[in-house]
């Protein structure tokens, strides 16, 4: 069962990356039928397969509806108002990234 929530969230994140917009934990959450509190080992199993295949981070999709930002980035958990500039310059590039790859025909 695991395996199939987790290419069930990969198929929206999909969806997602192509028309270059991000999904709250709550959308996401309604959208495969879960709490959208954390932890998310979902999205975990797909930073981790996307680091290990040498794509873009799907999961960096997913934010808050507060800040729009990812409450994990880089392997690292990061509260909301605690994203320095550097490190949001940072997320805002692996994003287009993300969007950029999945916009290609073929990826995705």
């Amino acid at each position: 069962m695991a395996g199939a929530m987790i290419e069930k969230t990969r198929s929206i994140l999909e969806g997602c990356a192509r028309n270059r917009r991000t999904i709250t934990y709550e959308e996401l959450g309604e959208q495969i039928g879960r709490q959208a509190r954390g932890p998310w080992p979902e999205l975990d199993a797909i930073a981790e397969e996307d680091k290990a295949n040498g794509r873009p981070d799907l999961s960096l999709l997913v934010v808050r509806k507060d800040d729009g930002l990812p409450g994990k980035f880089d392997g690292r958990y990061i509260k909301k108002g605690k994203w320095p500039d550097k490190l949001r310059k940072q997320y805002q590039d692996e994003l287009k990234r993300v969007y950029d790859y999945y916009s290609r025909p073929g990826n995705g």
